[in-house]
């Protein structure tokens, strides 16, 4: 997250402190290419919730890109939602209790399954 907010760090300046909180759950499967290749320094990555997709009753880990087009491929124009998020209340209640414990914060900035539950 430090490499995504360096244009606001800097317009911000040495007057704002940033607190950067990892998500509670080790993250599960491989992560992408790009991402193995400039952050494998800072292992083990993290994610907030643990998503899974339900097509035709099999649970299936988003775990890469290609899953990730195989089933948006199944799900086809389906409009029911298959999407099934474990783990987020639990998350939800590790990033209150973090805020507790170091804040207060006047702003909270969130990226990807964190944006969800901000």
């Amino acid at each position: 997250m430090r490499d995504q907010i360096q244009a606001l760090w800097k317009a911000l300046g040495p007057h704002t402190e940033f607190v950067f909180m990892n998500a509670p759950l080790e993250a599960q499967g491989k992560a992408d290419a790009m991402i193995e290749e400039h952050y494998d320094r800072v292992r083990p990555f993290y994610e907030w919730a643990r998503i899974h997709v339900d097509v035709s009753g099999q649970p299936i880990s988003i775990s890469t890109p290609k899953v990730a087009a195989q089933v948006r491929e199944r799900a086809g124009n389906d409009t029911e939602w298959f999407m099934r998020y474990y783990g987020l209340a639990e998350a939800i209640a590790y990033a209150d209790d973090q805020i507790r414990q170091h804040g207060p914060f006047d702003v909270a900035i969130s990226f990807l399954k964190a944006s969800c539950s901000s």
